[in-house]
């Protein structure tokens, strides 16, 4: 168990680190960068911040934080750290459109009195100072880049090991954002685990476009390199779905060594980077692929697009992890090439056990996500919580340091989520809510206990048909697959596909929706398959670009999702979902 708190461990290197020099560019839409940081000026910056914030706030209180990413969010960060503050990192409204009503929440479960900003930020936080928050009083919005500069703290830090760091609020793909209470001893246990994964050193250069307020952002490319002294370079995630060149444009001009990102910005890089002249990204030697599930054939389509431009797939570091474990659970050793298996799909989907694959029958492709130390990580069964025999599907439970210490104000769901014990009192451990098995010492991930989808008395998981969409159309750039459960009880599939430049494929939608319906059939056995194909972008989706399927099954069923053509079963199941809806609403 790590001892320290993450900011004792970085005020103690500061000593030995003050002239070095830590460089954090922030990319701009134009071009223009950031400026560079030794450690000394990132603790003269903090210290500043912190001088006027311990006017504001006494130790304990909750401060939000809403930055674009760079120099001005790492030092309020670090003020609150000083200061022993929680800091909630949160979207600014050109990120998600939805932050007025995230923060609304946060205040409510928080009662956060102000929201720390830049001035360039400011204006654009203007109706955030409506937000009236439990006590009565209207949230205030402070700009931390123009505070007067007579004011410092000077004292050591009074953040300890156990004190909650950062109230990190899940993406919520599958339910409501629940703010998940991070401790100092959290950032430091995990920071150090990153570390032993990729054995990152002062001498890597990091490239991300993962924001801030997302677990991955913060602690994998922010927390991590400020912890370990490596320099970074960022860019918006705006600007990443727009041109998705520009990220590996900064690998290039920066020869970057390391990279994060979930496994859809893999995806969309090779599918929609067009000329790969000019790149080079022979330096990077840690692709870091985890937030969701990780597909071989991304794997693969990154080898052949840019294999020639140097990309070494032994670079690949497939991880599994979440925000209610700081960050990272497993990772596949860097410089390592990742375990790539097939398995029996039926056996998988009927009996939930591993076999190995005849050749003439259908597959499911798995990658690992890392060794499994069982002192760490167990799979417990659903049905009675005993420990699952390896090869057989269970649902994947973690103890460690870096295990936070629950959700914010919700001391049921905590005691269930992070207090779990196995059927021979064994734990506490935190149950995932993803589902997997153990295999010759690794982790494979198969899905979410919410995502799995059961047709035709099969257990279907919804990234498997989203990931045999994407198969069949190369031009796809994401896919959300749900059920619908009509008045015979019946349930039907339907799977959306969003589609990038629609009018470029070889053949007419209607084709294409056959195709797509024959291909997961094919695999799945799921009988009428809605197929409805979406335009670019039009998938709802969390900030760190995972597909949200149940707004985007409501979108659908209303109408509201921008819709490029439909087949019939598709049309079918709306229509009687529409009527369905409009029954319950009047009754």
């Amino acid at each position: 168990m790590h001892d320290r708190s993450f900011i004792a461990d970085w005020y103690a290197e500061l000593g030995d680190k003050r002239t070095e020099t830590v460089t954090f560019y922030r990319y701009l839409r134009d071009g223009r960068v950031s400026r560079t940081r030794t450690f000394a000026e990132f603790d003269r910056g903090a210290r500043h911040v912190a001088g006027h914030l311990r006017e504001l706030a006494e130790p304990g209180e909750t401060v939000i934080l809403a930055y674009p990413q760079g120099l001005e969010f790492i030092e309020a960060l670090l003020a609150c750290m000083y200061l022993r503050l929680v800091a909630v990192p949160v979207p600014t409204p050109d990120l998600d459109p939805r932050a007025f009503a995230r923060v609304v929440r946060i205040v409510d479960d928080t009662e956060a009195r102000f929201v720390l900003t830049d001035e360039a930020t400011s204006d654009s936080l203007a109706t955030w100072r409506s937000i009236v928050g439990p006590g009565g009083a209207a949230l205030e919005v402070v700009a931390s880049d123009v505070f007067a500069a007579a004011k410092t703290y000077t004292g050591e830090p009074l953040s300890t090991p156990d004190d909650v760091a950062v109230l990190q609020y899940t993406s919520g793909s599958t339910s409501a954002p629940k703010g998940v209470m991070v401790t100092q001893r959290n950032i430091a246990d995990n920071v150090a685990k990153i570390r032993g994964v990729i054995t990152s050193s002062p001498a890597d250069f990091g490239v991300s476009w993962i924001p801030h307020f997302h677990d991955m952002g913060l602690i994998g490319l922010l927390l991590h390199p400020l912890g370990t002294g490596f320099s970074t370079a960022y860019m918006s995630a705006k600007d990443f779905v727009r041109v998705p060149r520009r990220w590996l444009e900064l690998m290039t001009e920066h020869r970057a060594t390391l990279t994060v990102s979930p496994n859809f910005g893999y995806e969309l890089a090779a599918k929609r980077v067009g000329s790969t002249g000019g790149l080079d990204l022979s330096t990077l030697r840690a692709a870091l692929n985890g937030a969701e599930p990780v597909r071989a054939g991304t794997m693969e389509l990154m080898r052949e697009r840019f294999a020639p431009v140097g990309f070494d797939p032994i670079a690949w570091v497939p991880c599994y992890g979440m925000a209610e474990a700081t960050l990272l659970i497993t990772g596949c050793p860097s410089e390592t090439m990742p375990t790539v298996r097939s398995f029996d799909l039926d056996r998988l989907a009927t009996e939930g056990i591993a076999c190995p694959v005849r050749a003439t029958e259908p597959a499911r492709i798995l990658v690992s996500v890392g060794p499994i130390d069982e002192h760490e990580v167990i799979i417990a069964r659903v049905a009675d919580h005993t420990p699952a025999p390896e090869g057989v599907v269970g649902e994947i439970w973690a103890r460690n340091a870096s295990v936070a210490r629950g959700y914010r104000g919700d001391d049921e769901l905590t005691a269930t989520t992070f207090h779990a014990y196995t059927a021979d009192g064994r734990g506490p451990f935190l149950r995932t809510g993803d589902l997997g098995f153990a295999l010759a010492g690794e982790l494979y991930v198969t899905g979410r206990l919410k995502d799995i989808l059961v047709i035709n008395g099969r257990n279907v998981d919804a990234i498997d048909i989203e990931g045999a969409a994407l198969e069949c159309v190369p031009w796809a750039t994401g896919a959300a697959a749900f059920a619908f459960t009509g008045d015979d009880r019946a349930e039907q599939a339907v799977l959306t596909v969003e589609l990038f430049n629609a009018g470029t494929g070889p053949v007419g939608l209607t084709d294409l929706a056959a195709e797509v319906s024959a291909h997961v059939n094919g695999q799945h056995q799921l009988g009428a398959l809605g197929v409805v194909f979406a335009e670019f972008g039009a998938l709802p989706r969390t900030t760190s670009g995972k597909v949200r399927r149940a707004e985007a099954r409501t979108k659908w069923l209303t109408g509201a999702l921008p819709v490029l053509h439909e087949n019939t079963a598709a049309a079918d199941i709306r229509l009687r979902g529409a009527q369905l809806l409009s029954a319950s609403a009047t009754s």
